[in-house]
């Protein structure tokens, strides 16, 4: 997963949540590992995801609520 950047992790999290609406934040990185084609994570993959969830919400993909959940922007 290290050599997928943060935008490609932040269109994925874009295309999941088109589908999802909203997530919780563990769960949609769950989601991610599935649809890059990995049955579990560890905490560098964690971290990586993270960063791709904050390049989404710079892009404007998406909005993170006060409980972690993960909301497709309108």
């Amino acid at each position: 997963m290290e050599d997928i950047c943060p935008e490609e992790i932040s269109n994925g999290i874009k295309y999941i949540l088109q589908n999802q609406i909203s997530l919780l934040k563990p769960d949609l990185i769950k989601e991610v590992w599935k649809l890059f084609g990995f049955a579990r994570g560890s905490s560098s993959m964690e971290e990586i995801i993270n960063e791709g969830i904050h390049m989404a919400v710079k892009r404007n993909f998406v909005k993170v609520n006060d409980n972690e959940r993960i909301v497709i922007a309108e």
